[in-house]
């Protein structure tokens, strides 16, 4: 490990995050960098601190699975819609129900 301005600011925010994170208060986190820089250990260390919180829902998923997880999603709404009304509001829909399901 070295020491890092760019990584000690995103353990500054994920810290925030962590002692805000009952409260709701964070909309969200895209960390991004060059490979090698640090944003998986950074999660990795957010998300074990955050596992054994007793009444946070967490879950840790890649970037590329969770945009898997909400094409799905939005294809489910979509044929939801097709049996009913179409409401025009998926990506919305999808939201709340992903934030429904965990709180992290």
């Amino acid at each position: 490990l070295q020491d890092d301005p760019e990584q000690r600011r995103v353990m500054e925010i994920l810290n925030a995050i962590h002692f805000g994170a009952p409260k709701r208060t964070s909309r969200g986190l895209y960390l991004y960098g060059s490979v090698g820089c640090g944003k998986t250990m950074s999660m990795d260390i957010f998300f074990s601190a955050l596992k054994s919180h007793p009444t946070l829902r967490v879950q840790r998923k890649h970037f590329h699975e969770f945009l898997y997880e909400v094409q799905r999603l939005l294809h489910r709404i979509k044929a939801e819609d097709q049996q009913g009304v179409p409401t025009g509001l998926g990506l919305q829909r999808a939201g709340e129900r992903l934030a429904a399901a965990v709180d992290v």
